[in-house]
């Protein structure tokens, strides 16, 4: 027996494309390049669908652009408190952006790795491929 999969996505997204944004995601946190390359893989398998009806591949072509793209990558970091709620708030309304705070650099996730506070006040740290601009302390300042 085998379970029916369904690629397609509608006004929520299928358990596929969801689990290409999980893929998505894992690779943007880890720099694992064995996620990407899945999160390729299964991208390509609905190509058809895509083609032929769009509507129902939104989620799946969401996690095509992103890869295209490059997923957002902010690490805020810092000590807690509402200083650093305040960033991650502000980061975590950027569309598709993959969000990770911590008091600092957290052993095992590159994303945090030597990323700190700046003078004593949390930060964040906005990049692509983990490749980051400077690190910014206002919500304002992230985007």
């Amino acid at each position: 027996m085998t379970r029916p999969r369904d690629p397609g996505d509608n006004a929520s997204p299928s358990g596929f494309s969801a689990l290409v944004h999980a893929l998505v995601e894992a690779h943007a946190l880890t720099g694992e390049g064995r996620y990407r390359d899945a999160a390729e893989a299964a991208v390509s398998t609905v190509a058809v669908l895509a083609e032929k009806a769009p509507r129902f591949a939104g989620w799946s072509l969401a996690a095509a652009t992103t890869m295209l793209d490059g997923p957002l990558e902010i690490a805020v970091v810092g000590p807690a408190g509402a200083e650093r709620d305040a960033l991650e708030r502000k980061a975590l309304t950027i569309p598709g952006a993959v969000v990770v705070a911590a008091d600092g650099p957290v052993e095992g996730i590159p994303l945090l790795d030597a990323r700190e506070a700046v003078e004593g006040r949390p930060a964040a740290y906005v990049c692509r491929g983990f490749v980051c601009e400077r690190p910014v302390t206002r919500p304002e300042e992230i985007g």
